[in-house]
C-alpha cells in the first residue's frame, strides 16, 4: 500500500516535476540580460556620440559653467562649500555644480568632454532602468518581462525628447538626477525583497543625492507607492497594510520637504508672479501641456529648445478637450487597475512626476520644455509597451509581430533623434530651428541676436533683436541686444 501511494503521487506532482518550472528553457539567462544592459549603453553612446564634437551654446551654458569662476576653477574646498551654500542658476543643486567642477578639473573648457559625461550618464541610466524594470516585473516566465523592460529602456534612451536633456551641457542636472533616480528604484526593489535598515538607508542616500542634483525628484515617494501597487504588488485590502506602506515613505517625505523648501528659496527671484502669469493662464497651459507631452511622445516633431507662453489664453475648446482627455485617461486607469495594473501605474507615474514642472507654480516664461519629460514619460512607455504586448497575446506569430514593431519603432526614433541632434551643433542652428518651429518667440530671437553679435554679424543681430522687441517690447535682454547692435553699427543716437 505504501508503494502504491508513492507511485500515485509521483507522476504529476512530485518534487522533481514541480522543480522544472524553476528553470524553464525559455527563461532569459544572465548572459543575455547582461548583454542587453551593455547593448543599451553602446547604442546610446553611438547615437549621441556626435555631440562629442559640439561646442557650448549661449543658453545657460555661460551662466552655469563658463562665467562661473567657482565652477571653472575646478574642485576646491571653497568651491565645494559654495555649491552647498549658494544657489546656482536659480537652483540649489550642489551635486550638479560639483559635477561641473569635476569636468572643469579634468577637461578644462573642452566642450566635447563635458558632452561625453552627459551622454555617459544617460546611457548608464537607460541600462539601469532595464535592470530595475526586469527585476520588478520578473515572474515565472521571465522572457516577456525582459524584452518588455528592454524596449521601455530603449525608448527612454533614444527618444527625440531626450535630446534636450542630453545634448545640452547645462542640463547636466537632468541626466545626473536621472541616474540617482534609477539607483533609488534599484535600492527600493532590493529593500522590498530583503528588508533591512541598511537597504533603507541606501534608498535615503540615493534619493538625497538625486534631490541635490535636481529637485524634480520630489515626486519619488509617490512613484514608489505606484510601484508598490504594480509591479511589486505590495498592496492588500487590509488598511493596516496600506498604513504601513505610507509610514514607510515618511522619511523620504522629510527629504522631499527639505528639498522643496531649498528650491523655493533658490527660485524666489525666478518665480513668476500672479500678475505676470495669471492663475487662469497657468492652469490652462498646464492642462494643454499634459496633452502636448503625450502627443510628442508618439509624434516627436517640431521640437525646440524654448516654447514661449502664449500671448493669449488657449481657446476654451482646447482646454475643454485637454480636461476630457486627462479625465478619460485617469478613469480608464482606475477602472483597469485590477486587470491592467501596468496602465494604472504608468499613467499616474506620468501625471504625477510632471506636477513640479507643469507650470501651476510658474518659474520662467516657458510654456513647457522637452527636458521636463525625461523621467515622467517612462511611465507612459511602460503603459504602452506592456499594453501592446497584452493586446496581441494569443495572436498567431505574436513574437514576430512584437519584434517587428519594436524594430520599426526603434529605427524611427533613432532617425528622429539623429535629426534633432543636428540642430544642437551650434547656437545659431539651434535658435534658427527653434524660431522655425515656434511662433512669437522673443527669447529665441534675442538669443540668436546675442550669438550673431558675438560672431560680429552686426546687421543680422540687429534684425533679430528688433524681432524680439517687436514681440515683447518689455524684454530687457532684447533691448540690450538691439542697443549693442546699433552701437556697434555706428548708430549711436538710436542706440541711446
Amino acid at each position: 500500500m505504501k508503494k502504491a501511494r508513492f507511485k500515485n503521487k509521483t507522476p504529476a506532482h512530485s518534487k522533481t516535476t514541480r522543480a522544472i518550472p524553476a528553470r524553464p528553457r525559455k527563461n532569459v539567462g544572465g548572459i543575455v540580460v547582461s548583454g542587453i544592459a551593455l547593448s543599451l549603453i553602446i547604442i546610446t553612446l553611438l547615437l549621441f556620440g556626435r555631440t562629442f564634437g559640439y561646442p557650448f551654446i549661449n543658453f545657460d551654458d555661460p551662466a552655469y559653467i563658463l562665467e562661473r569662476p567657482e565652477i571653472t576653477r575646478g574642485v576646491t574646498l571653497s568651491g565645494i562649500a559654495w555649491s552647498f551654500t549658494h544657489s546656482h542658476g536659480g537652483n540649489w543643486h550642489p551635486l550638479t555644480s560639483l559635477s561641473h567642477m569635476l569636468d572643469c578639473q579634468l577637461f578644462d573648457g573642452h566642450a566635447g568632454a563635458h558632452h561625453f559625461v552627459n551622454v555617459l550618464l544617460h546611457a548608464l541610466s537607460a541600462s539601469l532602468l532595464f535592470l530595475v524594470l526586469r527585476r520588478m516585473t520578473a515572474g515565472p516566465n521571465q522572457t516577456g518581462s525582459v524584452w518588455r523592460s528592454a524596449l521601455v529602456a530603449l525608448v527612454f534612451a533614444i527618444h527625440p525628447l531626450r535630446v534636450e536633456s542630453v545634448a545640452w551641457i547645462a542640463e547636466r542636472k537632468d541626466v545626473l538626477s536621472g541616474l540617482f533616480f534609477m539607483l533609488t528604484l534599484g535600492a527600493y526593489v532590493r529593500y522590498v525583497h530583503k528588508p533591512s535598515i541598511f537597504q533603507y538607508v541606501l534608498i535615503l542616500v540615493s534619493l538625497a543625492c538625486g534631490l541635490m542634483a535636481k529637485p524634480m525628484l520630489v515626486t519619488v515617494p509617490f512613484v514608489l507607492l505606484l510601484l508598490d501597487y504594480w509591479p511589486l504588488r505590495r498592496f492588500e485590502q487590509s488598511k493596516q497594510r496600506l498604513t504601513r506602506l505610507l509610514l514607510e515613505k515618511l522619511p523620504l517625505l522629510v527629504l522631499v520637504v527639505i528639498s522643496a523648501r531649498a528650491t523655493i528659496i533658490a527660485q524666489r527671484d525666478a518665480l513668476s508672479t500672479v500678475e505676470q502669469v495669471p492663475l487662469k493662464w497657468r492652469i490652462s497651459n498646464a492642462l494643454v501641456s499634459y496633452c502636448i507631452y503625450v502627443g510628442k511622445m508618439f509624434w516627436p516633431s517640431n521640437l525646440g529648445v524654448f516654447y514661449p507662453l502664449p500671448q493669449n489664453l488657449f481657446p476654451w475648446w482646447q482646454v475643454a478637450l485637454a480636461v476630457v482627455f486627462l479625465l478619460f485617461g485617469s478613469v480608464v486607469a482606475i477602472a483597469w487597475r485590477g486587470t491592467r495594473p501596468y496602465f494604472f501605474t504608468g499613467w499616474f507615474w506620468f501625471l504625477g512626476m510632471l506636477v513640479p514642472v507643469i507650470g501651476i507654480i510658474q518659474v520662467g516664461m516657458q510654456s513647457r520644455a522637452d527636458r521636463y519629460t525625461y523621467l515622467p514619460e517612462i511611465g507612459l512607455a511602460v503603459a504602452v509597451v506592456w499594453g501592446t504586448a497584452e493586446l496581441i497575446r494569443g495572436w498567431h506569430y505574436q513574437k514576430q509581430i512584437l519584434a517587428t514593431l519594436a524594430v520599426i519603432v526603434s529605427v524611427a526614433l533613432a532617425a528622429c533623434t539623429s535629426t534633432q541632434l543636428g540642430y544642437w551643433r551650434d547656437s545659431e542652428t539651434l535658435w534658427s530651428h527653434t524660431i522655425a518651429v515656434t511662433s512669437n518667440n522673443d527669447v529665441a530671437h534675442a538669443y540668436l541676436a546675442d550669438w550673431l553679435l558675438r560672431e560680429n554679424r552686426i546687421e543680422a543681430s540687429r534684425l533679430q533683436a528688433e524681432e524680439a522687441v517687436q514681440i515683447r517690447p518689455g524684454s530687457s535682454d532684447a533691448q540690450n541686444d538691439l542697443a549693442l547692435a546699433l552701437f556697434r553699427s555706428g548708430r549711436l543716437r538710436e542706440a541711446a
